[in-house]
């Protein structure tokens, strides 16, 4: 699916869907062995980590220059500008790791810039 290495993958709560994210940039998004959506140039520079959030459609991604992207997949649309919800570039390296909190509303991010940084996922603005 990736034309280059995957390097992180995240399962949904269910199990039925499957994120991967790849140092070609792009975001794939399979189910029983397929690829259902492939978002191709998601970021600027390879996509490092993944984390899932909610409704088997949102995910966010963290790359190489410490960009964080929200991803709606719920939105009908084949132009990635468009299922891009929210953008945080306060970081200026790469985005290592996500955890969430239990309300899935804050978003903590660890990166190789040496900060932490803590993001209300519901004010993220594209």
């Amino acid at each position: 699916y990736h034309r280059e290495s995957c390097r992180t993958v995240e399962f949904s709560e269910d199990g039925n869907f499957l994120y991967t994210g790849s140092s070609d940039n792009s975001i794939g998004i399979i189910s029983n062995g397929e690829l259902l959506h492939q978002v191709k140039n998601a970021h600027e520079s390879p996509i490092n980590t993944i984390k899932y959030i909610d409704n088997n459609a949102v995910i966010v991604t963290g790359d190489d220059n410490g960009k964080i992207k929200l991803w709606d997949f719920r939105i009908s649309s084949t132009k990635a500008h468009k299922l891009c919800v929210g953008i945080f570039s306060e970081n200026e390296d790469t985005i290592t790791d996500f955890q969430m909190n239990k309300e899935k509303e804050l978003l903590l991010a660890t990166s190789n810039d040496g900060f932490l940084g803590v993001f209300d996922i519901r004010c993220l603005t594209s």
